[in-house]
């Protein structure tokens, strides 16, 4: 096993894990950002630039595109599978979770 600084990734090129739409520029290489620290995991971490200003600030430094994948009512997008719902459908989310003194009562 190899140890260096993560700063010898740069510039590394990486398959996307989805590919729901189609991108106008390059987006899949590897970025450094300060505000990216290893206090919390491993500093190697997924930037979305339409939903998070640091994310935003620095795709423009890099000029990476901005993907849009949530359409004005919340949803994801129709290409955006599979967590897009149908908007003739609602889903159903059933949550597990301590209970009070009576068990068919959750907290």
């Amino acid at each position: 096993m190899e140890h260096f600084k993560g700063k010898k990734l740069k510039g590394s090129k990486y398959r996307p894990l989805f590919t729901f739409m189609p991108l106008e520029k390059p987006a899949h290489y590897v970025i450094l950002g300060d505000f990216v620290t290893t206090e919390d995991g491993t500093g190697l971490v997924h930037i979305a630039p339409a939903f998070g200003a640091d994310d935003m600030e620095i795709s423009k430094k890099y000029d990476l595109p901005v993907l849009m994948t949530v359409g004005p009512d919340g949803a994801f997008l129709p290409q955006i599978t599979p967590w897009r719902v149908s908007s003739s459908r609602t889903p159903t989310v059933h949550h597990t979770g301590p209970a009070g003194a009576r068990p068919d009562v959750p907290l």
